[in-house]
């Protein structure tokens, strides 16, 4: 995209475009593609993803294949230092059986849980907390971690 006005943070495996004119996200998104990389503008990305209404989130998201870094480093100096600074960092799709993992509650006393998704994770720990959002959060909480709270 060097020739497009646009700020771009990469998050491992996906990234945010800020666009400096709206006018080029079509040029944009044909160029992400043909790189390889899935692109949506931000109020087509699927819902699977909890990005739609994030005014965080930029003009365009862009989702590397698995195994893939997208980076910005310039020199092997700087892929050092950004490797070692996210080290963890993913942002591949939610279904991705790699970014699957274990979430164990103790004391909870109601079983296995089943599948949680890890955006509804803050929001059921700020619950527990008697946190309040200033902004609301991409999920929700557990109700099957939260239900017993209230009584």
């Amino acid at each position: 995209l060097r020739d497009i006005p646009a700020e771009i943070i990469s998050h491992g495996g996906s990234a945010y475009v800020y666009l400096a004119n709206p006018k080029d996200a079509d040029r944009a998104t044909r160029r992400l593609r043909k790189a390889g990389l899935k692109t949506w503008r931000r109020a087509q990305v699927p819902a699977s993803y909890h990005l739609r209404g994030s005014d965080r989130v930029g003009d365009l998201v862009a989702l590397a294949p698995v195994g893939t870094w997208l980076s910005q480093a310039r020199d092997s100096q700087e892929e050092i230092s950004e490797r070692h600074g996210r080290s963890g960092a993913h942002a591949y799709g939610p279904r991705t059986p790699s970014m699957q993992a274990w979430l164990v509650v103790l004391g909870a006393g109601q079983g296995p849980l089943g599948q949680v998704a890890a955006w509804d994770i803050a929001p059921t720990a700020a619950r527990w907390l008697g946190v309040e959002w200033s902004q609301p959060p991409d999920g929700r909480p557990i109700p099957a971690l939260v239900g017993r709270l209230s009584e």
